[in-house]
């Protein structure tokens, strides 16, 4: 391991933690929400998200770098405040919806702004396939959030 990182391997450590934490999230999501019909896709997001960050975390070892892992701290605190937001909201299910999908929009922003830029010419696909990713999730979610229409 270097003291210095290329932008390279900075942009995948910076797009591993964001696939990780959003992961962890949406497991944190499926077990808050317990049987209703929105846990299923936050179950099956969170394995989708955790497959694309192992594979960021395999080219980061490639690379002959350690992949960061999220701040649990933070993490804890961050669910927390979901947890909270959700009992004050009047149906708390549709309410962890939209905070997931209010993720998913920050993780879109992500995925097409300067932080990950540097990816575009060597992981192009690895970049499609998180977007698509990111786009999957905001169509299965948003149907969720408001169960009445």
């Amino acid at each position: 391991m270097g003291i210095f990182r290329s932008d390279v391997q900075v942009a995948l450590n910076d797009l591993h933690l964001a696939l990780q934490e959003s992961a962890d999230h949406y497991r944190f999501a499926a077990e808050f929400l317990g049987e209703s019909p929105a846990c299923q896709v936050c179950e099956q997001l969170a394995g989708a998200r955790e497959a694309l960050a192992l594979k960021v975390a395999d080219l980061i070892r490639a690379a002959g770098e350690l992949p960061s892992e999220p701040d649990r701290d933070l993490e804890a605190a961050a669910q927390l405040r979901q947890q909270f937001e959700a009992l004050f909201s009047e149906d708390a299910a549709a309410g962890v919806v939209r905070q997931r999908i209010r993720s998913e929009m920050d993780l879109e922003n992500l995925l097409k702004g300067d932080v990950v830029s540097p990816l575009e010419a060597e992981h192009a696909a690895l970049l499609r396939d998180c977007r698509n990713s990111a786009e999957r999730a905001l169509k299965l979610m948003a149907p969720l959030a408001d169960p009445e229409t």
